[in-house]
């Protein structure tokens, strides 16, 4: 699945920011999935700045945290491909 960020001209993030992405699966797990990140298409310069993170995983979905980790303001803009294996 993807988290892409698909503001017209990305999103600028200042140093130490974060930009939260809900992210709903296609079908529903039977109990929670293990979530990982994959990798990154279509990534900015901006986009190697950021650590990713994946949190508050329920059956239905999870969120993408994309922290800006350099001491500047970046633009962000790409999909992050997701993997999420469990039962269905």
């Amino acid at each position: 699945m993807n988290a892409p960020v698909t503001t017209p001209g990305g999103i600028n993030l200042g140093s130490n920011q974060y930009i939260l992405l809900n992210v709903t699966f296609g079908t529903a797990f039977s109990s929670i999935p293990i979530v990982y990140v994959g990798n990154i298409l279509n990534a900015s310069l901006g986009s190697t700045y950021l650590t990713a993170t994946v949190t508050n995983v329920t059956t239905t979905g999870c969120h993408l945290n994309l922290r800006n980790t350099s001491g500047q303001t970046v633009n962000v803009v790409g999909a992050w491909q997701l993997v999420a294996m469990g039962a269905e």
